[in-house]
């Protein structure tokens, strides 16, 4: 019988389906080879990871068809972040609900994306449904994008290490964790490969960085692997090793399980 309080909860994964039934939007900026809800079902259960949060990836756009198939399949174990037009109807956003959708994502990375000016927006629409805006910053535009996500009335969850890298300097980290005091902002620990090489002195940058993190807000962080890591480029870096980097980032158990744990639970609502 699973312990209710070790639930680990993988808090971002991608699956990306068969192109036959989920065709790549116009302009996708990768082409990933398919990663299926088999394969990361298989994934979860050689890791002992019981729950899942599924994000829609930016090459499928507004269509979250694989997503939401995904969520069929994983059930109650799973949740789903989806991505949206400033005008999606409040019954399509029910209907995403009902199939575990508790968010949507705002993706600043990809070249003509959307900004973060699209925010107000998007907090009309999901604040009466009390989902969250998962956010992926631009690296450049750190500070000015803490000026605008200060206003945020929503939860707010930073993707990756805030789109933190070993290069970014103090003034923005400092600006993060003052921006942290507002009880509204969560931070993924995930895919440090993104904007580093994950060299061992970029590794110990990120300790650096969880190390404070755990000292502003250890009930809003969370973990997650990235799978099937689309931006990852050291093949020495897996799922594994993604999970172990956790146990020595944050040795104790205790802040383990709350992240792990308690934190996807309180958000997610599982």
């Amino acid at each position: 019988m699973t312990d209710e309080a070790n639930v680990l909860c993988d808090c971002h994964a991608h699956i990306f389906g068969n192109r036959e039934h989920y065709p790549l939007a116009p302009g996708a900026e990768y082409a990933p080879t398919d990663a299926t809800v088999e394969a990361y079902t298989a994934v979860l259960a050689d890791l002992a990871i019981e729950r899942c949060l599924l994000v829609q990836p930016s090459i499928y756009g507004t269509d979250n068809r694989c997503m939401l198939d995904a969520l069929d399949v994983l059930g109650a174990r799973a949740r789903g972040i989806a991505v949206i037009a400033p005008d999606t109807p409040r019954a399509q956003l029910q209907a995403m609900h009902r199939r575990g959708v508790r968010g949507v994502r705002l993706n600043t990375l990809p070249t003509d994306g959307p900004s973060l000016d699209q925010l107000p927006a998007l907090e009309q629409l999901v604040g009466p449904l009390n989902w969250h805006i998962q956010i992926l910053l631009r690296p450049d535009d750190l500070l000015a994008s803490f000026e605008q996500l200060a206003h945020a009335t929503v939860p707010i969850v930073l993707d990756h290490f805030a789109s933190f890298s070993p290069g970014t300097g103090e003034e923005a980290f400092d600006a993060l964790f003052h921006l942290a005091a507002k009880k509204n902002l969560w931070i993924k620990l995930s895919a440090p490969y993104l904007f580093s090489a994950c060299t061992d002195q970029d590794l110990a940058y990120y300790a650096r960085f969880v190390d404070k993190a755990l000292h502003v807000m250890p009930d809003r962080l969370l973990w997650a692997s990235d799978w099937p890591h689309p931006a990852l480029k050291n093949k020495a870096i897996g799922t594994r090793q993604l999970k172990g980097m956790l146990e020595r980032w944050v040795p104790c158990e205790r802040l383990r399980t709350q992240i792990g744990t308690e934190n996807p639970k309180k958000l997610y609502g599982f």
